[in-house]
């Protein structure tokens, strides 16, 4: 304190600026309020001042003298305008410690009176704290540290799901919908890296909570966490925000707010996180976050409880059902309401890419409400997502996707979909330095998703980082143990990397035959005992199955197929006939379908076995011109790969070699080291 009225700040250190810069900082800091800058239009003028006084060549600090920039001096009277003085004459000024040192009566009026000055203002902030102690946004201990001081680590965040403390359990979907929000709110905070609502679910209210190790496994420096009571008309959030490494409260609140203004309050929390965690906010983040989520509080509570219906993709049918039948009620309550539309259109996307209704009226309606959304409010990223999604999906349009994907990440730069969906298009389009970028982002971002880290780790493994994947795959297996889809890339990894077949072996001995479903799963079984020259084996449990059809982006597989493929494996002299017995229908397949690649490439694989070779060679290639690796990177290599099989039962061996060649040279997930253990297998059949 007494260094805080009896010197002058070190103005000396301020070398690096220009000396009018530093008259102006030591007249902003003086200890008497009248010799300081009266309002900001003082300011405004000493700046233009020192711009004038720096384009005529002013050298830096320390600065002996200077002219005193012109003084705004408020009247006496409150009643009559303040007057401006400007000085006919520059006036020195000098900024030493004996411009604003007190007068030695002054300096011991203060000290003298200090302990009753202390008490007095400690009795007044009890006071204060009493009366303000439940204001709607209340702050907890001191001011963030400067931003050089903050670690990055702090600009990590986790949302933990909210705890409903309503009496009415109906009323549940209150926390979960407004947590969708507030995380869909602090993605457009763009130094902020936000775990996704997947990853976070798993810590559910009522769970014992350990910060630091939900911190470590998650990867991140600060949780947010709290509670949502709604009772009647009113809605109570507890919030708070907690510096996990130094277990220091960074903000707290507890509001009550009614439905009317419960509208904004995701937008104000994420502002608030911002400024806590220290963020720049882009204008137009800011503006967007100032914007109510509606205009009506009926349709906001219909929306929310939609978000908690659909918070998770896997969510059965009645969940999704539910959602956009609140949806629509949202509109019913408020027809122009953008982020319903737009929600509404992705809820039937949802149900399209899922194959739950891959119908042309749920295309069509994805559309409408895409439109209907853009109609209203066409800059709102969740509008741009669901046009992006709808030709993505829809019709694998990734030319014109892609451009609303990166107008969300412009806007939302966290929103774990777009993400996920620009490094999906991008290695598929061949650009796999931003594929492995964009893949590992929503990678951190998710790392409960083991979705997500099967798509990270079959990206490395295109481009050969096989260490890399190997590490993903491993601490996602940490995280959700023996995950199928997990087990699956862990095996796929270390054929193509070691020619191992140990992890699939591994794989298959734990995985439920009904996983993901009773078809995919024969087929890796199969797959695997061929690998190990057990065909008739493989043949067996082909017969005993109940496979029927196996679909996939690049698959189409019958029973009669896999049962002749099998036998052809095995060396069986009635393979030709079986093969005979499919073509008929692969025929008719390919002739209503002609750009369909998977029915083209599947009429080859029949007719190469059937003994029409020149007919099959000619399908094979109409098959790559449809998908080709320079128009689809991600398919193209896999739909080669199967053109080679294709040419060696034809007798092409050389023209099959060569394609394998090319497919150890480019982006794909295979390798010396797998083609070498396939020539075993067919070795072994021999």
């Amino acid at each position: 304190m007494n260094l805080h009225v009896a010197s002058a700040p070190p103005l000396e250190r301020l070398e690096h600026l220009p000396a009018p810069l530093t008259a102006i900082m030591a007249r902003l800091l003086v200890k008497e309020p009248e010799d300081r800058f009266a309002d900001a239009d003082a300011l405004v003028k000493a700046l233009g001042w020192a711009r004038g006084r720096i384009e005529d060549g002013a050298g830096m600090a320390p600065m002996s003298s200077a002219p005193r920039p012109p003084r705004v001096t408020p009247h006496l009277f409150p009643s009559k305008p303040a007057t401006v003085i400007t000085p006919a004459a520059p006036i020195p000024f000098s900024p030493t410690p004996e411009f604003s040192r007190p007068s030695d009566s002054k300096l011991r009026r203060i000290v003298h009176t200090r302990p009753r000055f202390v008490a007095a203002g400690l009795g007044m902030l009890l006071l204060l704290a009493g009366i303000f102690g439940w204001q709607a946004w209340r702050t907890v201990p001191p001011e963030p540290p400067p931003e050089d001081s903050r670690p990055a680590t702090t600009r990590s965040l986790a949302v933990l799901p909210f705890a409903s403390l309503s009496s009415d359990k109906e009323n549940a979907y209150f926390a979960e919908g407004l947590h969708a929000e507030i995380l869909s709110s602090l993605t457009r905070l763009g130094d902020l890296k936000v775990i996704s609502r997947l990853s976070v679910e798993r810590y559910k209210p009522g769970s014992e909570r350990d910060l630091k190790k939900i911190a470590a496994e998650l990867g991140v420096g600060t949780i947010l966490s709290g509670s949502v009571q709604r009772e009647g008309a009113t809605v109570r959030v507890k919030l708070e925000l907690v510096e996990v490494a130094t277990n220091r409260a960074l903000w707290a609140t507890s509001t009550d707010r009614t439905l009317t203004n419960l509208l904004s309050v995701q937008n104000e929390v994420a502002l608030e996180v911002g400024e806590r965690l220290l963020l720049r906010l882009n204008p137009a983040a800011k503006q967007a976050l100032m914007r109510p989520a509606a205009s009506s509080a009926t349709a906001y509570q219909h929306f929310l409880r939609a978000r908690a219906l659909m918070g998770n993709v896997t969510s059965a049918r009645q969940d999704l059902n539910e959602a956009a039948e609140a949806l629509e009620a949202a509109l019913a309550a408020e027809p122009n309401y953008a982020l319903a539309h737009a929600q509404l259109s992705q809820l039937h996307m949802l149900f399209y890419a899922w194959g739950r209704d891959r119908t042309d009226q749920r295309l069509s309606l994805a559309w409408k409400h895409a439109d209907a959304a853009a109609r209203t409010q066409p800059d709102l990223p969740e509008v741009q997502l669901a046009f992006g999604t709808y030709h993505y999906r829809g019709f694998q349009d990734y030319e014109r996707a892609l451009p609303f994907f990166r107008r969300v990440l412009a806007a939302m730069p966290g929103n774990t979909e777009a993400l996920l969906a620009v490094a999906s298009i991008t290695r598929r389009q061949g650009q796999w330095a931003s594929a492995v970028e964009n893949s590992l982002r929503v990678g951190e971002n998710s790392p409960f998703e083991a979705f997500v880290q099967y798509n990270v780790v079959n990206t490395l493994i295109y481009v050969r980082d096989y260490e890399r994947a190997s590490q993903v795959v491993e601490r996602a297996l940490v995280r959700s143990p023996r995950h199928p889809a997990l087990m699956k890339i862990r095996g796929e990894l270390a054929l193509t990397s070691r020619g191992d077949l140990r992890a699939m072996r591994e794989d298959l001995a734990v995985r439920s035959p009904e996983s993901p479903t009773p078809e995919l799963y024969l087929l890796d079984y199969t797959r695997l005992l061929c690998l190990e020259g057990r065909f008739e084996d493989a043949l067996a449990a082909a017969q005993a199955s109940r496979f029927e059809l196996a679909e996939g982006e690049l698959t189409y597989t019958t029973r009669a197929m896999l049962l002749a493929d099998l036998m052809t494996r095995a060396g069986r002299a009635d393979a030709v006939d079986a093969w005979r017995e499919c073509l008929p229908h692969l025929r008719e397949l390919a002739r209503q379908r002609p750009q369909d690649p998977r029915l083209r490439l599947a009429h080859a694989l029949v007719l190469a076995g059937a003994g029409a070779v020149t007919e099959a060679r000619g399908e094979a290639d109409a098959a790559e011109k449809l998908l080709s690796v320079e128009s689809d990177a991600f398919l193209g290599p896999l739909l080669l790969h199967e053109k080679a099989t294709i040419l060696r039962r034809c007798g092409d061996r050389e023209v099959a070699e060569l394609i394998e060649k090319r497919l150890g040279e480019i982006p794909a997930p295979f390798s010396e080291v797998y083609f070498r253990t396939l020539r075993l297998e067919k070795q072994m059949k021999r």
